[in-house]
């Protein structure tokens, strides 16, 4: 796992939480963030999106159908927590 890898899965989590692209600024504060935090890597990354765009990330989703698939941001914090995982063991 790169850390473009893990930080395009973080990204993706902050972006379908704000429904929009983050900017340039936005991603820089959830690295920053992410950095002066304490914790696992999947702890510090879900305390960065929270701190950066406001929006708690769920820890437990209720089963969501959108057109018969199951709720994207449930897909997109799974992935960003194999992410996680994967990332502390380079």
């Amino acid at each position: 796992m790169t850390d473009q890898e893990f930080l395009d899965a973080i990204y993706a989590v902050a972006e379908e939480l704000k429904e929009y692209t983050l900017t340039d600024d936005e991603k820089t504060s959830i690295i920053k963030v992410f950095n002066n935090l304490e914790g696992t890597n999947y702890q510090r990354a879900k305390k960065a999106i929270e701190t950066v765009t406001g929006i708690v990330v769920p820890e437990r989703f209720a089963l969501l159908e959108k057109a018969g698939s199951i709720n994207n941001l449930q897909n997109l914090v799974s992935q960003m927590q194999a992410a996680a995982n994967e990332w502390k063991k380079k």
